[in-house]
């Protein structure tokens, strides 16, 4: 007897959704990960360390996505200390306190596949595990599609043997600086195309595009100004996320919600 049933059969079947850690956007399935991308300078490690306090406090994510307050763990491994103290104290303020959080800074390469150890003992007790950024935690090979598949796979077995959840940042590269991403260019440029592939989500930050004032002249770009597109969001099955404009905020060292579905 064959084992499957009718369509009408399995449509009637009772269906729960995986959960997540942030709603439509990180899920709770260890292994799983999500990529925060973008050109260098744009806000990439702005957006993670304020994940880092979405989660460990379960604030709403930027567009209101509901958020389970979760043990979280950031390290960052390149950047400028007095820069990245400034910007912590700044963020600080901004969340309630939680001993969800956990985070380091530490200068230096350490691909992940010769230190295991290394990052098991650092995330240890973390179900959240950030990084900033991809560079760090890989070779000078990481554009090559063979590489990328090989560190996928220690990657998400990492994540699998620490029962947690990963994001790390990683910087793109356009060949015409001067133009703009497109959230479906992330599927076609060289070294992101097995990472975006594999993962779960993939945030894209961007700038603006310029628009044109009443007398129909390009108007200046505010370079403050940044759209947040859901690049990849395989959690949001019903429904397609629509980009949201953000505003850099230096006073927070966060972002404001200017428009959602721009």
């Amino acid at each position: 007897m064959s084992r499957l049933i009718s369509p009408f059969a399995w449509l009637s079947q009772e269906v729960t959704r995986p959960p997540s850690i942030i709603q439509e956007l990180i899920p709770a399935q260890p292994g799983e990960f999500f990529i925060i991308s973008g050109r260098t300078g744009i806000g990439k490690s702005i957006l993670m360390n304020n994940t880092l306090f979405i989660v460990g406090t379960g604030t709403p994510f930027y567009g209101g996505h509901i958020s389970v307050p979760t043990d979280v763990g950031l390290l960052m491994m390149e950047g400028d200390r007095s820069n990245l103290e400034d910007r912590m104290r700044k963020t600080l303020m901004q969340y309630p306190a939680s001993n969800r959080i956990k985070f380091d800074f530490r200068l230096g390469t350490k691909p992940l596949e010769d230190n295991l150890d290394y990052y098991k003992d650092t995330f240890r007790g973390c179900k959240l595990i950030l990084l900033d950024n991809l560079s760090q935690m890989t070779t000078s090979d990481r554009l090559k599609p063979d590489y990328a598949s090989y560190w996928l796979n220690i990657w998400q077995e990492f994540l699998r043997d620490m029962e947690a959840v990963g994001g790390f940042t990683m910087h793109i590269k356009k060949p015409n600086e001067n133009s703009l991403f497109n959230p479906g260019d992330v599927y076609s440029l060289k070294g992101a195309t097995e990472y975006v592939d594999t993962a779960a989500t993939v945030f894209l930050l961007e700038r603006k595009r310029q628009t044109q004032n009443m007398a129909g002249r390009f108007a200046p770009v505010n370079q403050e100004e940044l759209i947040l597109y859901f690049a990849k969001q395989r959690l949001a099955q019903d429904r397609t996320l629509p980009p949201i404009s953000l505003r850099k905020n230096f006073a927070t060292a966060g972002f404001v919600v200017v428009e959602q579905g721009v």
